[in-house]
């Protein structure tokens, strides 16, 4: 079945991108910036199975304004019945997007 292994796969490259930003932190220097995010989830229902993960960079550091690149890979399977038809669908997606982030200092509150 197309969907465990997708399950499977997703789930496993969730798992290395997950682990690998805690053994990289602990190589670099205390003062570095952290500026890569990671992300990843699922979305299970009876009829439809979803797994997306990316991340998101910039380059002055993820808690600054500035330019950032956001990256967001998935896919997954759903169905449906359309009067006596099922339909079942694959979706895949990927997608690559720059942006700037505008960061604004709340007031202090005495």
């Amino acid at each position: 079945m197309p969907v465990l292994r997708i399950g499977a796969a997703a789930l496993a490259a969730a798992v290395v991108l997950c682990t690998f930003p805690g053994c990289a932190s602990d190589i670099e220097e205390a003062d570095a910036t952290e500026r890569i995010l990671l992300f990843s989830g699922v979305d299970l229902s009876r009829t439809s199975g979803f797994l997306f993960g990316g991340f998101v960079w910039s380059p002055h550091g993820i808690n600054a304004g500035g330019f950032a690149m956001k990256t967001l890979a998935g896919g997954g399977v759903y169905r449906y019945r359309s009067g006596a038809q099922q339909i079942i669908g694959r979706q895949v997606l990927n997608s690559v997007m720059p942006g700037w982030r505008f960061k604004f200092r709340p007031p202090d509150i005495a």
